[in-house]
């Protein structure tokens, strides 16, 4: 506070506020007083109209300078696309059905959004009644940055993935370090404990795979140890460096029914492209209107499209044959979905009608293209298995007791064939069967063969529908179907 004998001059402790007082008998004039004012150092804010209030409301403090206040900033906060639990953790936890825990690898394709910065706003900077400069604080903001699989949006505020596979979000105060791993590693053995894993990728698993655990992924797996008692699926290779006991294993694309289903599908679609073509004509002349669209589109096909009916019906029929599968086969429940659509009850409007076709020709598309997909099993010995590939099975190592192999290419046992059957288009055997006479049986195609260094009585061999059996150990031979039609054995010296 300044004072003088003629007014008494007061400033705010934030220096936004200069209130005057002039005295009753002082004698002064307004640009006195502004003088006062810029000897004091006020320079901004200056309220010319107040200078003269003041002279005329005297003994009365009247504001005649007054600063801008600062407007803060708000700071900046991040949309995550995916919960933030998903990208920081290995896995996210859940508990199926038959109550043992499952973990499910989180998954994204190229192209989707990670996590988006949402910037806040800076503020606006003030200044006080003597010219100060006041500006807002400064907010921290965060940071993001594209790892590997990763790529930053042209505004620079989105992480997007570049890659299919796994996203991960590594977060150091305000700097978020994002990626995304097409393969997942689990390092140690897969017990029940560690739960039930499944993911959209390729999995690794540097240890066991033990007892009830069941993995699943659409890429390759590939497992450094043993596996006990376990489900196993890949869509593409199956390796196991070591044995699988008791184990049923699977690779490539999870169709069943597949080559049946595929033709169906395209008839309907087919149907239902002729069917839009009369709802149409029946639209132009406004007959749609006098039923409910179900109604109508029901008695029309079974009418005008009989087909339709008993086509959707096989569909279902052999859908309906392998849904019960221990994965829940996600490509059966897909695929039921779609023939839920096609049902006319469940279409409202042509709109729907519409949209089942497209869904079908995506459906048909997608798997037409999934079921070139070719899966290979590596492993060294299996004992008690079911194995499966829609490629080839390769034993490398002791070879394969009582269990079941079926490839839709090859297999090859570079060890023993003891008890059990195996199925393909050709199959090489070290030595099949046994001394104690264990049923064995190999089964091609007609036009397939099979080939064995080494094997013993009751072994059964299968090409096509011809049936031979052995009753002596053989040596290096080979069995395919000869000039009578018969599965006929060929010495290979």
């Amino acid at each position: 506070m300044a004072q003088d004998n003629q007014w008494t001059l007061t400033i705010s402790p934030n220096a936004m506020l200069a209130a005057l007082s002039v005295n009753q008998e002082a004698d002064v004039e307004a640009a006195q007083i502004a003088d006062t004012l810029t000897k004091a150092g006020i320079c901004y804010g200056i309220r010319e109209m107040a200078l003269r209030q003041a002279l005329a409301e005297r003994n009365k403090p009247v504001t005649v300078a007054k600063g801008t206040p600062l407007t803060p900033g708000t700071a900046d906060n991040l949309t995550f696309h995916l919960p933030e639990s998903l990208l920081s953790e290995e896995v996210a936890f859940a508990i199926r059905e038959d109550m043992h825990r499952s973990a499910e690898i989180p998954w994204v394709k190229a192209g989707d959004r990670l996590v988006t910065r949402n910037p806040g706003n800076p503020g606006v900077a003030g200044k006080d009644i003597f010219g100060k400069l006041l500006k807002p604080p400064v907010l921290p903001q965060f940071q993001l940055r594209a790892m590997s699989g990763t790529v930053l949006s042209e505004d620079g505020l989105t992480v997007l993935a570049a890659i299919n596979g796994r996203p991960h979000l590594r977060r150091e105060g305000k700097v978020l370090r994002l990626q995304v791993m097409p393969n997942f590693i689990h390092k140690g053995d897969l017990t029940i404990e560690a739960g039930h894993l499944s993911f959209q990728g390729d999995i690794t698993i540097t240890g066991c795979v033990l007892e009830n655990v069941s993995v699943l992924a659409s890429g390759s797996v590939d497992i450094l140890g043993n596996a006990n008692e376990a489900r196993i699926k890949a869509g593409h290779t199956l390796k196991i460096r070591g044995n699988a006991i008791a184990c049923r294993l699977s690779a490539g694309a999870d169709l069943p029914n597949w080559p049946e289903i595929s033709p169906i599908i395209t008839e309907i679609i087919l149907e239902l492209a002729s069917f839009s073509a009369v709802l149409e004509q029946l639209d132009n002349r406004g007959q749609l209107s006098m039923l409910p669209f179900p109604t109508i589109a029901a008695q029309l096909l079974s009418i005008k499209f009989p087909q339709y009916g008993e086509l959707l019906r096989q569909l279902t029929e052999l859908l309906q044959t392998d849904v019960k599968t221990p994965e829940k086969n996600a490509a059966v429940k897909e695929a039921l979905i779609l023939a839920e659509s096609l049902r006319p009850q469940s279409w409202a409007d042509r709109r729907q009608q519409q949209d089942a076709v497209s869904h079908a020709l995506q459906v048909r598309n997608k798997f037409d293209k999934a079921a070139e997909q070719r899966g290979d099993i590596y492993l060294s010995y299996t004992l008690n298995s079911i194995l499966s590939a829609t490629g080839k099975i390769v034993i490398r190592g002791q070879g394969s007791i009582h269990s079941t192999l079926e490839a839709g290419e090859e297999v090859q046992i570079q060890g023993r064939l003891r008890g059990g059957t195996v199925r393909a288009k050709t199959i090489y055997v070290r030595e099949a069967g046994s001394e104690a006479g264990a049923v064995t049986t190999l089964q091609v195609s007609s036009k397939g063969w099979i080939d064995v260094d080494k094997a013993y009585e009751n072994t059964v061999f299968m090409v096509g529908k011809s049936i031979l059996k052995i009753k002596d150990t053989v040596g290096r031979s080979r069995v395919a179907i000869g000039k009578e039609g018969h599965a006929v054995l060929l010495s290979r010296h």
